[in-house]
């Protein structure tokens, strides 16, 4: 059953910049992302090479591996449509008063 975690403060992370966390339930860590405002979690790993996508940068809502450039989009995981290596997981992300929940 999935359950909501507090994460992150609102305030700690700025605009385009994205963050790895170990959330419990999870061997693996999520990338949490704040682009135009909003906050998207995805897998925190492109699924050419395992790269941390979190360390990558984000643009119009697509995240660019900092190792290979794989392109995904941060809303929904989808991969670019030249990249053939499959599209990423992404998780709920809720904000109550200033602090960051997922659901996994």
């Amino acid at each position: 059953m999935p359950v909501w975690h507090p994460v992150f403060k609102t305030s700690d992370i700025v605009d385009g910049q994205g963050i790895s966390l170990n959330v419990p339930g999870r061997r693996k860590p999520v990338a949490l992302f704040r682009w135009a405002g909003q906050f998207f979690a995805v897998n925190d790993e492109c699924p050419h090479a395992n790269a941390p996508l979190s360390g990558g940068k984000v643009s119009d809502f697509i995240v660019t591996c900092p190792s290979h450039g794989a392109k995904f989009d941060i809303r929904n995981g989808k991969s670019d449509k030249d990249f053939f290596y499959g599209d990423i997981k992404t998780f709920p992300v809720k904000i109550e008063g200033d602090t960051v929940y997922i659901e996994v």
